[in-house]
């Protein structure tokens, strides 16, 4: 079994992960960080020899479109409303001053 993590091992972790960390958190984090270590190694002892790997446990799948090209506007269409100007859209502001 693991001991438990110590402070500095915890500040090098959070260091690695570029996580600033306060004194008073250290204590916090070993406690956790150690507790989630130690059941990791409790699954570490199942035996899994025979288990196909898995990846993604909820059954969704990535459903997209296919990418197709399709003709589009000429650009001296796309810029002849008088709200173009010099091949640019005019438009109201969009940023306030204060």
């Amino acid at each position: 079994m693991r001991k438990r993590l110590t402070g500095k091992e915890v500040i090098h972790i959070a260091k690695l992960a570029k996580i600033p960390l306060h004194y008073n958190e250290v204590k916090k984090f070993q406690t956790q960080l150690s507790e989630t270590l130690k059941y990791i190694e409790i699954l570490s002892e199942l035996n899994t020899e025979g288990v196909q790997p898995c990846y993604q446990v909820t059954g969704l799948k990535n459903i997209g479109r296919k990418d197709k090209t399709e003709k589009s506007l000429d650009i001296s269409e796309v810029f002849s409303s008088k709200k173009s100007f010099k091949n640019m859209f005019k438009t109201e502001a969009v940023l306030d001053k204060t």
